[in-house]
């Protein structure tokens, strides 16, 4: 006769890593199955579809996602980026944190930014998310985030590259970034060359038979 376990001691307790230091890893090595993982707990695609267009206010013709990792046919335009980008930040103010408490910091720490704006002034200034595809839709490398900014306090963008020639895209991203800021700001560092700790990679699988 089998047991009943339904009201007895759980079988294992798994803890996990605190929900920021995960993020920050995912953002910072653009970690797609972490991406993925943590989409599924808001219901998916659709779910976090469902909030950018209900609770951020993005139109509902301006965002499609086919995975919440960014991998597969997915659409937003910059404008929508950044309308998400200053809802996360007005988020982050109401929970006393900052956007480096979850994204790198270009220049400064391991991951896709690590040698990302070097020689262009904007090192150690500029907090933000890679985003690359090689073959769908013709390739693309993107960038947004924010600046951060002595005199014009901190500035939000996004900047979406199509082609397959990902190096190049991202050279004229940090190009085009750097010249915008310094024609008419002087950044403000928020951090020293030394790479931040970052959680270890590591991986996990559970089996379900």
């Amino acid at each position: 006769m089998a047991e009943d376990l339904s009201a007895g001691e759980p079988l294992f307790v798994f803890k996990s890593n605190n929900l920021r230091d995960v993020l920050l890893y995912m953002n910072a090595h653009s970690q797609n199955y972490v991406a993925d993982g943590v989409g599924a707990l808001v219901g998916g695609p659709e779910g976090v579809r469902r909030f950018l267009i209900e609770e951020v206010g993005i139109s509902a013709d301006q965002v499609w996602l086919e995975a919440c990792s960014g991998l597969g046919r997915n659409r937003m335009t910059p404008r929508g980026i950044v309308t998400v980008l200053r809802a996360l930040m007005e988020e982050l103010n109401r929970q006393d944190l900052k956007p480096e408490d979850l994204m790198p910091i270009a220049t400064a720490d391991w991951g896709t930014l690590r040698h990302r704006l070097a020689g262009t002034g904007l090192e150690y200034a500029v907090v933000g998310k890679t985003g690359t595809l090689t073959t769908i839709d013709g390739g693309m490398a993107c960038l947004a985030g924010y600046v951060y900014t002595k005199n014009e306090g901190t500035i939000v963008f996004a900047i979406l590259d199509h082609g397959n020639n990902v190096w190049s895209n991202r050279q004229m991203e940090d190009q085009l970034l750097s010249e915008v800021i310094n024609r008419s700001s002087s950044p403000q560092i928020i951090s020293g060359p030394t790479p931040r700790s970052l959680l270890p990679s590591a991986g996990l699988s559970i089996a379900t038979e």
